[in-house]
């Protein structure tokens, strides 16, 4: 995902591996998987799922990690997004 964004011209210039786009940082638990400051602030989960529905908690983590790694006020600032992989069907 990191490297994907880093194509289409996104950057972060935080020194910080817990909110980063550097591709060899450690995202994951405990850390945002991907922050951009340019073109535009932008913050997002990548989760994987075997099931249709994600968890609430999924949102309450990143809302919690946003505040946690880059403060309330570049959290609030920013769009959020969650990226899902998994087994969807449409009936």
């Amino acid at each position: 995902m990191r490297r994907s964004f880093v194509e289409l011209g996104f950057q972060n210039s935080l020194n910080n591996l817990k909110a980063s786009l550097d591709l060899n940082a450690a995202g994951g638990a405990g850390g945002i998987d991907i922050y951009c400051e340019a073109p535009y602030p932008l913050v997002g989960e990548c989760k994987a799922s075997k099931h249709e529905n994600l968890p609430n908690g999924v949102a309450a983590q990143l809302i919690n990690l946003g505040h946690t790694h880059l403060g309330k006020a570049q959290f609030e600032r920013s769009v959020k997004v969650l990226f899902v992989a998994g087994c969807w069907s449409i009936n």
